[in-house]
């Protein structure tokens, strides 16, 4: 397997997380090449045998220098590469969270949940789905940091969106081809 970098000289931060990250991860990964980029957005993308990974520049935590929740976030996206789900992102980053709290990493992604809760406020429905993503991961697997995260979101959201619940109620109970419907229903775009 082959890896390709691409971002400014000034993330060498990112870089070297990177490699550490690459290097000490146990993820089958089956591309022939990985490219590694630093843009305005977090994406994966897989085209047959080639993998891109994206890292938002304007992510807190690269200016910040904070290794774990980088290191976190990084591995998060190996994880998704290996299981190569094919669903909306907010649905895979519940199957990703699970296999990755499966593989003992659960204590670094509940970091990385909690930080990014702190970080931003839950103001629309779409953000009040992806806040709900960190206590539906660890639902049915760590009981208790799911209790937590859900009662940390309820204090952090102001406006409640029960047109969601449907959505929320199918990714809880691993009804994932539900959920996709679901979250097709509110999110398509209407043309």
């Amino acid at each position: 397997m082959r890896v390709i970098k691409k971002f400014p000289e000034s993330a060498g931060f990112v870089s070297k997380t990177f490699d550490d990250v690459i290097k000490k991860s146990g993820v089958h990964l089956p591309y022939s090449l990985i490219e590694f980029h630093v843009r305005d957005r977090n994406t994966t993308i897989i085209e047959d045998d080639k993998a891109v990974i994206c890292i938002d520049c304007n992510s807190p935590f690269i200016p910040e220098k904070d290794t774990r929740a980088l290191s976190t976030a990084l591995r998060f996206e190996l994880f998704r590469l290996m299981l190569r789900p094919d669903m909306p992102r907010e649905i895979e980053d519940v199957i990703v969270g699970r296999e990755m709290i499966k593989q003992g990493l659960g204590d670094d992604l509940f970091y990385l949940y909690y930080t990014m809760l702190m970080r931003k406020k839950p103001v629309s429905m779409i953000d009040y789905v992806h806040a709900s993503i960190p206590w539906i991961t660890f639902r049915g697997i760590d009981n208790y940091n799911s209790s937590f995260l859900k009662e940390l979101l309820a204090k952090l959201q102001k406006k409640k969106f029960p047109e969601a619940t449907k959505l929320l109620n199918c990714m809880c109970n691993d009804k994932f081809d539900s959920a996709v419907k679901e979250y097709n229903k509110l999110f398509a775009k209407k043309t």
